[in-house]
């Protein structure tokens, strides 16, 4: 694994290595024109105004129709130059080139803005690009080593949203380094990517939103009002308003365009500037979040443990009124069922069944006697079956059936699998974990309002349990947009 220590140091060097190469080349700067005209037919007036002092036209080579003129610096200040083309005989201006010209105390020329474009400046973003390669690099294999750890954990959805939003900013840099236009293009293109980026999952977000705010209703139809049950509605609406809001920013003023020109010198622009960019990043971090938990629900779900369990835990919920399963617990059973046989006829060895769950106030009997039923209709004998039937919740279930586990075997370390209805494997996976119970989990099918809003409340689950590195991420974003937000508006008003 890449240390921090070698990730801080390499961005400080790929930094001061930027900045030798850009003070040793852009001393220099060479004004490209194309189709440019013979010069046996016009005459080409190089005019700088504003203090010659600051700059000098060195070399002027005009070939293949194309001109080039290459200035040197003098010393700190801001020169304004006039290419004139006219012809020699007519003595009709042709072309009237102006460009304006920032000589920094280092020496180095930028064209146009205080920031803008330099000679060699397309270094800032490919060295970005190999930094964001590094970042990407070390993210995924920190997502495969925590994965082979544990399925069961909130980092690796954190990891997974973290590398989507990674691979959205090298593409954009990608784009940059073909496409290069100077430093605060490149700023103002990640900008641009951003607000692009939750654009573009707008109409998603849309539809999303409307499921989630159905199976919500439906929901809490069948299982009654509960601030969990409407958990989907909330955050739906709250992420279709943030894209709404950083669009119509987006298209209703000049604060990500490269209109930055236009922008007043106050202390209330600068700070708008700011608090509109980083608002785009925060709704655009958390569509990405949003992401890696959907992709990680589906990898958890399809997750298959190794063929060579010992003991297969059922889970136990709510059963019927006359002592018989309900269809999702059947499903969580005949899960159990089909795992063991596919076993039995891959490697010939037979698992024991823990069916698991105690009495409700409401069950005539245990919800593990009515699993334990209902195998015996399969045809498993009772040597086949150990029964937990004193649990209460999710975690009573893995703890009792473990002991129950240890009562009967006589292994030192008995391989456990557990069975559960698929929006439920990676909470119950955290659940076993957090027990320190090397356990894998299989899911069975379920209604769809079920696994919409178990998406949501893990989402939000892994927000809350990894706020600190989402606080840390959205700190070093604040900090990024600052400086390059005080870079933009500055650039364009000295």
């Amino acid at each position: 694994m890449v240390r921090k220590r070698f990730i801080i140091i390499f961005g400080i060097v790929l930094f001061f290595f930027c900045t030798f190469f850009l003070l040793v080349v852009g001393k220099k700067y060479v004004m490209t024109y194309y189709q440019a005209p013979s010069e046996k037919e016009y005459d080409y007036n190089i005019v700088i105004h504003q203090n010659s002092d600051y700059i000098r036209l060195s070399k002027k080579i005009i070939k293949s129709g194309v001109l080039k003129l290459e200035f040197k610096s003098i010393k700190p200040g801001k020169a304004k130059v006039d290419v004139i083309i006219t012809n020699r005989k007519t003595k009709e201006e042709k072309q009237h080139i102006n460009r304006t010209f920032f000589i920094h105390k280092s020496g180095v020329i930028t064209d146009t803005t205080f920031f803008g474009y330099s000679r060699g400046s397309r270094i800032i973003p490919i060295c970005l690009l190999i930094y964001l390669i590094l970042l990407l690099y070390v993210r995924v294999k920190k997502y495969i080593y925590d994965i082979k750890l544990s399925l069961y954990q909130y980092k690796n959805i954190t990891n997974l949203g973290v590398i989507v939003f990674l691979v959205l900013l090298c593409i954009n840099q990608i784009y940059q380094i073909i496409y290069y236009m100077g430093p605060i293009q490149t700023f103002l293109s990640v900008k641009n990517t951003v607000v692009f980026f939750a654009g573009l999952l707008l109409p998603i977000v849309i539809i999303m939103s409307i499921i989630v705010s159905i199976s919500n209703l439906v929901l809490i139809f069948k299982e009654g009002k509960s601030w969990r049950n409407m958990l989907g509605i909330i955050l739906g609406g709250g992420i279709c308003f943030g894209t709404f809001l950083i669009l119509n920013i987006q298209f209703s003023e000049p604060v990500f365009s490269s209109a930055y020109t236009h922008i007043k010198t106050s202390f209330y622009q600068i700070f708008k500037l700011i608090i509109e960019s980083t608002f785009a990043c925060f709704i655009s971090y958390l569509e990405c979040m949003l992401i890696g938990t959907v992709i990680f629900g589906f990898r958890a779900t399809r997750h298959t443990p190794k063929y060579n369990k010992d003991y297969i835990i059922i889970l136990g919920c709510q059963i019927k009124k006359d002592g018989t399963l309900t269809n999702l617990l059947k499903g969580r059973a005949d899960k159990a069922i089909e795992f063991a046989e596919i076993q039995r006829h891959k490697t010939g060895k037979e698992l024991i069944f823990v069916p698991s769950g105690g009495k409700g106030d409401d069950e005539v009997i245990a919800e593990g006697e009515a699993i334990r039923n209902y195998l015996i209709e399969r045809g498993y004998g009772e040597n086949r079956i150990i029964l937990e039937n004193k649990s209460k919740n999710t975690y009573e279930n893995f703890r009792f059936s473990v002991d129950r586990i240890f009562e009967k075997c006589d292994l030192e370390d008995p391989q456990i699998a557990f069975s559960t209805t698929n929006y439920h494997v990676f909470r119950s996976g955290l659940i076993a974990r957090n027990q320190n119970l090397d356990i894998d989990g299989i899911g069975s099918r379920t209604k769809s309002y079920f696994w919409i809003n178990a998406f949501i409340r893990e989402y939000i689950a892994t927000l809350v349990s990894e706020k600190r590195k989402h606080i840390m991420m959205f700190m070093i974003l604040m900090v990024l947009n600052v400086i390059s937000d005080i870079m933009i508006y500055y650039s364009n008003i000295l």
